[in-house]
């Protein structure tokens, strides 16, 4: 039986994206599918979707998943286009997934969520290839699995500028929002920075004074940071991303909190992929599979339960060790790019990449 045939479609060059065409590559490389073609494809400009943060998979048979990456909702301001969007998709996954966003639209079920999104490469990646940049990560560097018998606390973050955001930038993603909206959409953009940042620096004091020497973390230097929290800065070369990676191998449980629009950030999935125990603010958006409260994580929504759940955590090794393995099994199955691709096209296209795509992988 011949295996079924792709074209991708990649909307831009934000990283966001490589994670679908590398999974889409390893399953290749599996023999679930063939890719027979990949190009740019800006989405928004031929009314595809009301963004390009997103890759298009359009099957031989005519059917086309759209895998939407962004942050969040702040490129969907016209849910009547969307709906008119979703005509002619099959399927639609969405990284930041919230149900009620879809409420009463015609082709709500098409909306299914994708997962945790991070920056994740493999060899031979289209993605790589059309924006002509080398390789900067494969799955396999960036996992671990190390158990310990005693842990301590690590959050390393950003702060996001605040200044600068101008209602000027409005017209290149919403073209068809008046002057005042536009406005109103800048200082929106500006209020959730500045939210975000708050969290984050009352988070971080927080923990550096309940846990002491057990607490590692901290801020990025940047011209933000130097006048939000000069105090809280790291040097230089502790914010390396190398440097960071290896502090995941060490016995750590980790943190992380909302980013940009409430957004699941990037640092969730490279905890999982290194098997590291959770402490999160609370999750806004819905996740695939069982990634679930108790199980992957503990969840908090103020800087004075994050410290009162860290503590909680780095108390109970066993628990740690049950998150540990939850993580990594939920990882290797939703967030590894091969996985979160293959769930997507069970759920999509059973009939092609159900039990008989299975076979032919054996």
């Amino acid at each position: 039986m011949s295996c079924p045939k792709c074209t991708l479609g990649i909307g831009s060059a934000v990283s966001h994206n490589s994670q679908i065409a590398a999974g889409f590559q390893l399953l290749q490389e599996k023999g679930l599918l063939e890719i027979t073609g990949c190009a740019y494809h800006p989405m928004q400009s031929d009314n595809t979707y009301e963004h390009n943060v997103c890759v298009l998979v359009t099957f031989e048979d005519g059917r086309r998943l759209l895998y939407d990456m962004a942050d969040g909702y702040e490129h969907l301001q016209r849910k009547w286009v969307i709906d008119h969007q979703l005509e002619a998709l099959h399927r639609c996954f969405k990284r930041s997934y919230a149900p009620a966003f879809y409420r009463g639209m015609k082709n709500a079920k098409k909306m299914r969520p994708l997962g945790l999104n991070f920056f994740v490469s493999c060899n031979n990646n289209p993605f790589d290839a059309l924006r002509r940049r080398p390789r900067r990560s494969v799955p396999e560097p960036q996992e671990s699995h190390n158990r310990f018998d005693s842990y301590n606390a690590l959050f390393y973050t950003r702060v996001w500028e605040t200044v600068g955001i101008h209602p000027r930038w409005s017209p290149a993603s919403f073209p068809f929002l008046t002057e005042a909206q536009a406005r109103r959409e800048a200082e929106e953009r500006a209020e959730d920075r500045e939210r975000v940042n708050r969290m984050r620096i009352d988070c971080i004091r927080a923990l550096r004074e309940a846990l002491g020497e057990r607490f590692c973390g901290g801020v990025q230097n940047s011209l933000q940071a130097k006048k939000s929290c000069p105090d809280l800065i790291l040097p230089d070369e502790m914010t390396q991303r190398q440097y960071f990676l290896s502090l995941l191998r060490q016995n750590f449980i980790c943190l992380a909190n909302d980013g940009l629009y409430h957004s699941i950030g990037w640092k969730m999935a490279e905890y999982a992929a290194n098997a590291r125990a959770i402490v999160t603010e609370t999750l806004k958006y819905e996740l695939p599979g069982n990634f679930s409260e108790g199980q992957n994580y503990l969840s908090f929504a103020s800087p004075e339960e994050c410290t009162a759940q860290t503590s909680r955590l780095l108390d109970d090794t066993a628990l740690i060790h049950r998150m540990e393995e939850n993580n990594f099994t939920y990882y290797c199955d939703y967030a590894r790019p091969e996985g979160m691709v293959r769930h997507s096209l069970q759920e999509a296209m059973p009939e092609l990449f159900g039990e008989s795509a299975a076979s032919r992988e054996r």
